[in-house]
């Protein structure tokens, strides 16, 4: 918000975000946690998150988790937590996602599994889809 960067002809609120990533930098020196958006993609994710539906239903095999993700908006770069699931392999439809090895390698069109947790991240379309993922 660039006003509040120069208020009253002063550049504290500019000062105040170097502070602000110089800590940031400091605490997470590789990247690995921190994620730079703009406002409106931060509005987008939470209308994403907020509105959309989302169902889980066990697979026909054992060991699959199906995933339906209903949502009124597109949002780029959707990431989703999925607890107790330790997966092998994730397809988003017939399209299977990449396996990250770490945090940093983890982005759109990958999952990554992190004790008993796997988080899947894409580029969520508005409508439907659905993710399958195999432990």
């Amino acid at each position: 918000h660039w006003p509040g960067f120069y208020y009253g002809g002063e550049e504290s609120g500019f000062a105040i975000l170097q502070e602000v990533k110089r800590r940031l930098d400091r605490l997470d020196p590789d990247g690995d946690r921190t994620v730079w958006m703009k406002t409106s993609e931060i509005a987008r994710h939470f209308a994403a998150a907020e509105l959309s539906r989302v169902t889980v239903a066990e697979g026909a095999s054992s060991g699959q988790v199906r995933i339906e993700v209903d949502s009124p908006v597109d949002c780029p770069t959707w990431t989703l937590w999925v607890e107790e699931v330790r997966a092998t392999a994730v397809k988003k439809g017939q399209e299977p996602l990449r396996k990250a090895l770490s945090r940093r390698d983890f982005g759109p069109g990958s999952f990554l599994v992190e004790g008993n947790h796997t988080a899947v991240a894409l580029d969520l379309p508005a409508g439907a889809t659905a993710l399958e993922l195999q432990a």
